[in-house]
């Protein structure tokens, strides 16, 4: 690349700090030489801007240049990331260069990146391009896990659950749980354009269906779980299992979910009962029939799903039944065990695991991990949570996610039943209704801005959502979504990039 003449004038950013970063000459000057005359102008192309051209142009255009506006830069599936920046490149460059604006060619740090993305073969094409999207500050695919809560209505009261514990009563919003929050039920138009925007965007990894709620309790479940289907999205669903009875599994079973989360964090009914203390009688031996009956109609049809997960939220009153509860997982035959620890909530502190517990758990852990060859595989297992918690009971990453780039907004997003987006697992809302499409929202400028304020998380103290939560809350120092940033430090990492997810 030959330098650009001393009389023209080069914009590398419509953004006053990023223009000033790499060396030129401050916006004000450029505007004013712009509007003095008529200078040739040189856009050199690099990891902040290669998304930002009609950013750019538009900036031109508003200091009086008449300029044609060029599509955005979009890498296409499945193709080399270098190829698409020589061909990004040529593009803008004949469309702009009549107009006495040279495009220079992609600078070395952002050929080598792409080069380094390239070569990692083995990783999803659209992880790459997540974590090209977190280097470059763009978004060029929807995200990795999409959560849709469809109810926040329940049929029990699981002492662990941040909404329905019959120690919720002590949030400090629980006046906020009224009945109409607690009737609150996803609407089916609304579903299905989320659908939509999610295979549009390139969302199909999974498609969690959750929420504050029973899943099972919206009358059109199932016919949501197909319509994802029909949009070749891969669905995990979550339950508690305590309606899955011979109608609602026959049913399941006509066009199922991929993976199917059943919430019960028992294995004997006496802990059961201490959990759920309204709970109906038989019900922990009901739940267990049911599983049992649906592992083996999807046998009896040869059927490859859904793949059964058993989950056990660890706390005190069950932290004894760790191996025990490994057992009921191979009993009825499911696919894998997940543990997770209890969400550390003020207002739930007396269900919370105790201190001299913790050795026991993990020795239990230790046990079961040794199992898997004959049973169940463990689904992010908690041995990482368990150590810490150890050390430090109520913050068990030690204020580390304070200190480490959030990049969840470019691998998550939430959608709530009672309205609105959510940038992370807990109420950080994106926006407070569904009047916007998902997709829209997605690749918004103002949805730019929540991604580089997680990633600049410690510089970003006093940025907050849409309903004014902050960007960082006490749920960070648990967050939720560790496993997914370790996933993508470690892809990083591996392709000789982590320095760029800090800057």
């Amino acid at each position: 690349m030959h330098s650009p003449s001393d009389d023209a004038l080069v914009l590398h950013s419509e953004e006053p700090a990023l223009q000033s970063q790499r060396g030129g000459r401050e916006l004000p000057e450029l505007a004013h030489r712009l509007r003095s005359g008529f200078v040739p102008v040189v856009i050199p192309l690099w990891r902040k801007n290669l998304a930002r051209i009609p950013a750019l142009i538009s900036w031109l255009r508003e200091q009086g240049r008449a300029l044609p506006m060029p599509e955005a830069f979009q890498p296409r599936p499945n193709h080399f990331l270098a190829e698409d920046l020589g061909a990004y490149h040529t593009y803008v460059q004949h469309l702009l260069s009549p107009h006495a604006l040279r495009v220079a060619p992609p600078d070395q740090e952002l050929l080598a990146i792409a080069s380094r993305l390239d070569h990692a073969t083995l990783v999803p094409a659209g992880d790459r391009l997540r974590l090209f999207g977190m280097i470059t500050e763009a978004v060029f695919v929807g995200p990795r896990v999409f959560h849709l809560d469809v109810t926040n209505a329940c049929n029990t009261n699981c002492l662990y659950c941040w909404f329905h514990s019959p120690l919720a009563g002590a949030r400090p919003d629980a006046a906020k749980l009224d009945r109409r929050w607690r009737n609150s039920f996803l609407e089916v138009p609304v579903a299905l354009q989320l659908l939509d925007d999610l295979r549009e965007l390139g969302s199909v990894e999974d498609l969690v269906i959750s929420g504050k709620g029973e899943p099972l309790l919206h009358p059109r479940i199932l016919d949501l779980v197909s319509e994802a289907k029909d949009r070749e999205l891969f669905v995990t669903l979550f339950t508690n299992g305590i309606l899955l009875d011979q109608v609602l599994r026959e049913r399941l079973l006509q066009r199922p979910p991929d993976l199917l989360y059943v919430s019960v964090s028992a294995a004997t009914p006496a802990t059961y009962r201490l959990l759920h203390r309204d709970c109906a009688e038989g019900e922990f031996e009901r739940v267990r029939a049911n599983l049992r009956a649906l592992g083996e109609s999807r046998e009896q049809l040869k059927l490859a799903t859904p793949r059964i997960v058993l989950v056990m939220v660890l706390n005190r009153y069950n932290a004894e039944e760790l191996e025990a509860f490994y057992e009921l997982g191979r009993e009825l035959g499911v696919a894998f065990v997940r543990y997770q620890v209890m969400a550390d909530e003020p207002y739930l502190r007396e269900a919370g695991l105790l201190a001299p517990q913790l050795p026991a758990v993990l020795e239990q852990l230790a046990k079961v991990e040794k199992k898997q060859g004959e049973g169940p595989r463990l689904v992010e297992n908690i041995s990482l949570q368990a150590v810490r918690l150890a050390e430090n009971q109520t913050d068990w990453s030690h204020h580390h996610f304070l200190h480490h780039p959030c990049n969840v907004g470019w691998f998550f997003a939430r959608s709530w039943a009672d309205g609105g987006y959510s940038f992370c697992c807990s109420p950080k809302a994106t926006a407070l209704g569904h009047d916007r499409s998902f997709k829209e929202l997605w690749q918004s400028e103002h949805y730019r801005s929540f991604r580089r304020a997680g990633k600049y998380i410690p510089s970003h103290a006093d940025f907050t959502f849409e309903d004014g939560t902050p960007l960082y809350t006490p749920i960070c120092n648990r967050c939720p979504h560790y496993e997914q940033m370790a996933y993508f430090d470690n892809l990083a990492r591996s392709c000789g990039l982590e320095e760029y997810l800090w800057r």
